[in-house]
């Protein structure tokens, strides 16, 4: 389970999950979130590299299979980590990487230049440089879909103005869309519970 931005292991409903499914579940924080230490970058490749180095641990390699659920960013993450037909469950997932919500065009402009800024995101501080931008930029999630062929289910917010109606549909030719009355950070457990042929839950 995979979160996103400002998130935690305990975000949206994934302290729920262990309790109903019958799989072994893995939560964690991303450095600089929760409880553990550290500053966090906006970057993608940073959190990637900390979600691979995760699944490295001997007690992964016993299981055969794997089931991502990423929410927000965590999602997108999911989908880079994930191997060719695995499967990710994505809740609330941008599509359009270059989209910088909450964020002036002067502000996009100084980190060009190569300042480094610490915009404020769900209470906390979010390094962003110049680098993040570059590496934002030269994300194309088409691309890296097609050649994954993932199995990928998309859970949509339909109050959702983070993740809006538009980047949840760019996702309607690589796997099943669902939309539910949430927001972005308030989805709630009945709207997996409709899905349950997926996580395995009776």
């Amino acid at each position: 389970m995979v979160h996103g931005v400002a998130g935690t292991r305990n975000s949206i409903f994934f302290r729920q999950i262990p309790f109903q499914s019958q799989f072994a579940t893995v939560r964690f924080d991303f450095l600089g979130q929760g409880r553990s230490e550290g500053e966090i970058y906006f970057s993608y490749s940073y959190l990637v590299q900390q979600l691979e180095e995760l699944l490295t641990d001997k007690i992964f390699q016993e299981y055969t299979e794997k089931i991502f659920i990423g929410h927000s960013k965590g999602a997108t993450v999911s989908m880079f980590v994930a191997k060719k037909y695995e499967t990710v469950i994505a809740i609330a997932p941008r599509f359009f990487l270059n989209q910088f919500y909450g964020m002036t065009q002067t502000q996009i402009q100084e980190i060009r230049l190569g300042k480094t800024l610490f915009p404020i995101f769900g209470g906390k501080k979010i390094k962003f440089s110049k680098q993040d931008l570059i590496e934002l930029e030269n994300y194309d999630l088409h691309q890296l879909l097609s050649l994954k062929m993932l199995k990928l289910i998309v859970i949509g917010g339909k109050n959702d103005d983070i993740a809006s109606y538009d980047h949840i549909q760019e996702y309607q030719q690589y796997g099943q869309i669902y939309y539910y009355d949430y927001g972005h950070f308030d989805f709630e457990i009945d709207c997996l519970n409709q899905l349950t042929y997926i996580l395995g839950i009776n």
